[in-house]
């Protein structure tokens, strides 16, 4: 069994950073901060709204998202670019303005780089961040699903028991 100590998880943390291709140049991926987390969290509530109510479309999403070729065929990219735009559909506008300002604190990325990211980039930065906040985003969406649980549980009609006389 490994035990981290307090300088090993800082050592971690300092050392978590990314260097990704992005066009021509080269952008370091870094974790988020805890500010950081806490501003994102914020916005969160609406974007998770939207997806929860979309679950089915969201899975397909996710998994278009995440296709990965057998043959080479080429049809990678294009099936993995539909899967990013239907999530960008189903997340809206503030899902938008979220993953931008996502982008924007965890990378070296201008404001102007940002928002000329073309899509097939956007997939790969996104899926960068996610990799380098692994552990944000699985602590953050497993705190979600408990919540939504809570939700559903308390907004679930309850049974009434019918009787019947004999």
């Amino acid at each position: 069994m490994i035990i981290l100590t307090e300088a090993d998880k800082e050592l971690e943390l300092l050392l978590s950073e990314k260097e990704v291709k992005f066009g021509d140049k080269d952008v370091v991926v870094k974790k988020l901060s805890m500010l950081d987390t806490i501003r994102i969290a914020s916005n969160l509530s609406s974007v998770v709204a939207n997806m929860m109510s979309n679950s089915d479309a969201v899975s397909g999403a996710i998994a278009k998202i995440g296709f990965k070729s057998e043959d080479n065929s080429g049809d990678e990219s294009m099936i993995r670019v539909l899967g990013f735009v239907e999530i960008l559909g189903l997340i809206g506008d503030e899902g938008v303005d979220l993953l931008k300002s996502v982008i924007d604190k965890s990378t070296t990325l201008t404001p102007q780089e940002i928002e000329d990211i073309d899509l097939i980039d956007g997939i790969d930065l996104i899926q960068a961040i996610y990799e380098v906040n692994k552990g944000f985003f699985k602590k953050c969406g497993k705190k979600l699903e408990e919540k939504m649980a809570k939700i559903n549980k308390e907004l679930a009609p309850t049974e009434v028991k019918k009787t019947t006389k004999k």
